[in-house]
């Protein structure tokens, strides 16, 4: 393997090390309230880093599971509290896997 090849390794290991993170966005007013809102359109790095894994795919997989317990939640509430279970669903459905150095950039 020439130098080249060296280096190509070197960044592909540095991204499957680095890892990856659930993010999830911040949001704005009274979680039950009229005036909630999700501050989606933010940039990601000002989201809230929920939890970290190895693979994008673990990472997406934990979405699916989330989303999931959310929904389900939701049906075992009564219905004046069932909104709690819809902003989780919500949460998770608007949530992103991103590359841990996308957040947290390397030290040079």
């Amino acid at each position: 393997m020439g130098l080249e090849g060296i280096r190509v390794m070197e960044k592909i290991g540095w991204i499957l090390l680095s890892g990856w993170l659930l993010m999830t966005p911040s949001f704005e007013g009274y979680f039950f309230g009229q005036d909630f809102k999700w501050l989606d359109k933010a940039p990601v790095n000002q989201w809230v880093h929920e939890a970290s894994f190895d693979t994008a795919v673990e990472c997406q997989a934990e979405i699916l599971v989330r989303s999931k317990l959310a929904g389900e939640m939701r049906k075992g509430l009564p219905e004046d509290k069932q909104i709690l279970g819809i902003r989780l669903l919500e949460r998770y459905m608007l949530s992103r896997c991103v590359p841990a150095d996308y957040i947290y950039p390397p030290k040079n």
